[in-house]
């Protein structure tokens, strides 16, 4: 599946399971999660910005005799503007105009290792 941004500004939380394509003057504040095929692009002119956090994860395997494998996340910036991305814990341009801040730090929860 691919999840494409244009020109828009959006907030919250996305979960993509394929391709986040971003383009032109696209604005996000929050968590994206792309997962499945763990590709996140960013393209065109304009002034973009993604402000919070993403995490971009292949989860398909590469070899299916070792299910414990997964394929390498693919991560591009191309294109003119001036974009910018970065995981922070306040942004100043929200919606009401007043920063963003999470009320507590963020923990591990759990962790497995597959391999």
């Amino acid at each position: 599946m691919t999840c494409r941004w244009e020109n828009t500004s959006y907030y919250g939380l996305i979960v993509v399971t394929g391709t986040l394509d971003i383009g032109g003057a696209a604005q996000f504040q929050g968590a994206a999660y792309v997962i499945g095929a763990g590709i996140l692009s960013r393209h065109g002119g304009g002034h973009s910005d993604m402000c919070g956090g993403a995490l971009v994860a292949n989860i398909n395997t590469p070899d299916t005799s070792n299910p414990a494998l997964v394929g390498t996340p693919t991560f591009t910036f191309s294109g003119g503007g001036n974009s910018e991305f970065g995981a922070v814990t306040n942004c100043s341009n929200t919606l009401a105009g007043e920063p963003v801040r999470f009320a507590k730090p963020m923990v591990r929860l759990s962790f497995r290792q597959l391999f």
